[in-house]
């Protein structure tokens, strides 16, 4: 069965997008922990800290919100000035699952994934990611699917698919 769904990608997507699929990447995720405990303990345990495992506890807390933050900031600022971030990264593009691979085209190129190639599908805040290596990740906006039946047929397929291999 071939499933089917064309979308139009805008700056916004490309921004949450990425920030949600380096938040499902392990290495990252691990980064920002260890940059946050580390700077929590060394917070925590200054010798005026009347409670370090408590400062240390918030700090490490705020320090991990700190960081995505940034992360989130300065993605939207790259995204924002980035005058060549146009031809096949915005606007509209199609995303096929056909018998062999995921299939991913827009006016600029046509990019055929083996089933083999993809390791994770995540649905998460309004969008469906697709990682097809490492750390790229395709992002397909929800909004764009028929009703909630053509999103589940969609994941399903693509969840099947991967299954297979």
């Amino acid at each position: 069965m071939i499933v089917k769904i064309r979308v139009l990608i805008n700056r916004k997507d490309i921004i949450l997008g990425t920030w949600l699929a380096t938040l499902h990447t392990p290495f990252w995720i691990f980064l920002y922990v260890a940059l946050s405990v580390w700077w929590g303990y060394s917070i925590g345990s200054e010798p005026e800290a009347k409670y370090p495992m408590i400062v240390g506890s918030i700090a490490a807390v705020f320090g991990f919100v700190i960081f995505i933050t940034i992360l989130l900031i300065l993605l939207a600022m790259y995204v924002m000035v980035n005058p060549k971030l146009k031809k096949g990264t915005l606007g509209e593009h199609t995303f096929e699952v056909t018998e062999g691979g995921f299939i991913e085209s827009t006016a600029y190129n046509k990019t055929k994934h083996t089933w083999s190639s993809i390791d994770k599908i995540k649905k998460t805040f309004g969008y469906v990611l697709v990682r097809v290596g490492g750390h790229l990740w395709h992002v397909i906006p929800i909004r764009h699917f028929s009703g909630r039946s053509g999103l589940e047929t969609f994941v399903e397929e693509l969840r099947r698919r991967i299954t297979k291999v």
